[in-house]
């Protein structure tokens, strides 16, 4: 039986942006009232924040999710199963406790234990037949594709993935859809600051390294799902070192 978890949500947990809002709202007053204001934009940017990434695709909120973390691709040569449950784990918690964006998921321990029972058994399953073997009614896939440790040199690790959103009821896949780039459709990076290159060469170093990454790949995926702040281009650049 798949484990299923229920969102508790809380009531008035929203109520933060609201306040902020009215706030800005409060300020634009003012100033209309007073002559010659000049602090409504910085007060503005200030109460506002960074800017903003809308989500990119909505997910149905009364259906049950899984998040299955696949790798065919053998690109995970590291603590593979640990690491492919890490990526799927952080993806649920925030879209499930953090975020709230559903009310019910599947933890995604279990359709990676499928896939690998019948993987031993050389009977290779459909991703929407995983789905709907562990109860799942929409199935986030999220395909690797890439990890590197070092970029042009540099001790900076980095993995890549690329994500669908599958109906299991009705095999059809919800997104990315055909009018996106092909480039782009559903692609997910993630990069960690700057690490001693002394670190890497250590197991023990080397693991904390890639949860690190795993979690932040975790987080980004999540993210497609809702709106998010975005850093600018080149934002803190050089300035980040990885605690490792």
């Amino acid at each position: 039986m798949s484990t299923i978890v229920t969102d508790c949500r809380r009531p008035g947990v929203r109520s933060e942006s609201r306040g902020r809002v009215f706030a800005v709202l409060a300020v634009a007053a003012s100033c209309l009232l007073l002559a010659g204001c000049n602090i409504l934009g910085p007060a503005y940017a200030i109460l506002a924040g960074p800017p903003k990434q809308d989500a990119r695709y909505v997910l149905p909120e009364d259906r049950v999710t899984v998040v299955f973390v696949d790798d065919p691709n053998e690109v995970l040569q590291l603590r593979k199963r640990a690491l492919l449950r890490r990526i799927g784990e952080r993806s649920t918690d925030v879209i499930l406790q953090e975020k709230e964006l559903v009310a019910r998921m599947i933890r995604p321990a279990d359709p990676l234990a499928l896939a690998a029972s019948a993987d031993r058994a050389q009977a290779l399953l459909p991703v929407a037949e995983i789905g709907s073997r562990v109860g799942a009614e929409v199935l986030i896939y999220v395909e690797m594709l890439a990890l590197q440790e070092f970029v042009n040199g540099e001790p900076r690790p980095t993995a890549s993935a690329r994500v669908q959103v599958l109906d299991i009821e009705a095999r059809t896949v919800l997104w990315p859809t055909a009018d996106i780039d092909s480039e782009e459709r559903g692609l997910v990076t993630a990069a960690l600051p700057p690490v001693d290159p002394q670190v890497l060469g250590t197991m023990d170093g080397k693991v904390r390294v890639y949860e690190a990454l795993a979690d932040l790949l975790g987080e980004n995926i999540a993210k497609l799902f809702y709106k998010h702040e975005i850093r600018a281009i080149g934002e803190n650049l050089g300035a980040e070192r990885s605690p490792f």
